[in-house]
């Protein structure tokens, strides 16, 4: 996926509502985007505002399904440290995303079966944590 074609958009510190008001912008300057991928939410988690995560989910995954491109929401991934807390939030968001995506014919990437008890998949980068990324025709 990750071809001549991909572009890799990163806002380390954006929150879903930031790339909600920019995802607009962006398939503009890209009008041959035919995939999105988008990995956001780990920076609300720490909010600890749950419902108010899910309304701001709730008004992106409308946005996107305005454009002209597969969207795919890239689930949270498993927490490696930061407690009960913090996994649990991320469990609920995780499982809250897998049917509103549905809901909202949205693909859905479930990163807990993926990563789950699979530490040596993790990477340290920064980057990763708020991601948008787009392949082009």
């Amino acid at each position: 996926m990750c071809g001549k074609n991909t572009k890799v958009l990163c806002f380390p510190k954006d929150m879903v509502n930031n790339l909600k008001e920019r995802i607009l912008q962006i398939a503009d300057e890209y009008p041959t985007v035919t995939n999105i991928v988008l990995h956001t939410g780990s920076n609300d988690v720490s909010k600890q505002q749950s419902e108010a995560l899910k309304r701001d989910f709730s008004g992106l995954l409308h946005t996107v399904n305005s454009l002209n491109a597969a969207v795919f929401i890239s689930g949270p991934v498993p927490p490696v440290r930061g407690g009960d807390e913090r996994f649990s939030r991320l469990f609920a968001l995780n499982k809250w995303l897998i049917s509103a995506c549905t809901d909202h014919s949205v693909h859905f990437i479930n990163n807990f079966n993926i990563f789950w008890e699979r530490r040596h998949l993790l990477i340290s980068d920064k980057c990763i944590k708020d991601t948008l990324l787009l392949t082009c025709t």
